[in-house]
């Protein structure tokens, strides 16, 4: 059996009747957390990226997304849903391309997790345009030279978002707990 408790209850009723009920998990695919693996160096930067959209439950369809919906609406519970026939991936930008030699630049996001390619449009759309960084001095050094083009996190959590809101401090290692713990 699979640890829920970290996610919130509508998921973690849906994520529990799938485990009991083969015409429920038919439908799912799991969250982001269940489909990717990451190093524990960047759980919390890959954590911190995510967000709350960890909760989010991945679907082969948008059909089976209405079919789980449908499920929610008689058992209570409201879950958002990736159905990866519809999800738009986000494709990594030129300037996070140039932004990704900068000093204290690690890499994309996207590098920092492994997943089978079935769920790449998911994992692009979660991660994809995102720079993993290494401290919040280098992220705002390179922010200043590229203001407003993608989002940048840090190995602490600490977010610069591309419309320039900045997240940080000791609550964000708490989302790292999705990627390191639940397995």
């Amino acid at each position: 059996m699979k640890i829920f408790d970290s996610y919130k209850e509508s998921v973690k009723k849906l994520l529990t009747a799938a485990e009991n009920d083969l015409g429920i998990a038919k439908h799912l695919c799991g969250t982001i957390a269940d489909v990717v693996t990451v190093e524990k160096r960047y759980s919390v930067a890959i954590g911190a990226a995510v967000g709350v959209s960890v909760h989010n439950v991945i679907t082969p369809t948008i059909g089976d997304a209405r079919f789980l919906i449908e499920y929610l609406k008689k058992n209570g519970g409201i879950v958002t849903f990736m159905p990866l026939d519809t999800i738009v991936p986000k494709e990594n930008s030129e300037e996070v391309k140039r932004a990704s030699e900068e000093v204290g630049a690690l890499g994309f996001a996207t590098e920092f997790v492994g997943y089978d390619s079935y769920y790449e449009k998911a994992v692009y759309n979660l991660l994809g345009n995102t720079l993993i960084c290494d401290t919040i001095a280098n992220a705002t050094a390179i922010v200043k030279k590229y203001p407003n083009r993608f989002k940048i996190v840090t190995l602490d959590g600490d977010i610069i978002a591309v419309n320039g809101l900045t997240t940080g401090g000791e609550s964000q290692k708490r989302f790292g707990a999705y990627f390191a713990d639940l397995r």
